[in-house]
């Protein structure tokens, strides 16, 4: 028969997970609707994990063409795990970008 002790370990570690899930979502929602970024245009997200990673990795030059035909020279892309990335294809909007980094710090790859 076995141990009950298991089981009681159990419910700690999957409440602690629960409850950090739910915080990591109520934080997201907030940073989805106070930053500007996530109100930029861009394509739609074929995955909340992987983003649009997997079309550019396999239609680059293609995919990036058409998607600034259709959103313009400044857009956002969804990166990994549900969160979004600038793309500037403008000369001058980067260029003011690179020029003002405490407007725009950079964000620490994965």
């Amino acid at each position: 028969m076995p141990s009950t002790d298991n089981n009681e370990m159990a419910i700690p570690w999957l409440a602690a997970f629960g409850s950090s899930y739910v915080i990591y979502k109520a934080v997201s929602s907030y940073l989805a609707v106070s930053s500007t970024l996530y109100t930029l245009r861009g394509p739609d997200s074929p995955s909340w994990l992987l983003g649009n990673a997997h079309v550019l990795r396999v239609y680059r030059d293609r995919t990036l063409e058409g998607w600034m035909r259709k959103y313009g020279s400044v857009f956002a892309i969804h990166s990994f795990f549900g969160t979004k990335a600038l793309l500037i294809s403008d000369t001058k909007a980067a260029s003011f970008v690179l020029n003002h980094p405490n407007e725009f710090p950079k964000v620490r790859e994965l």
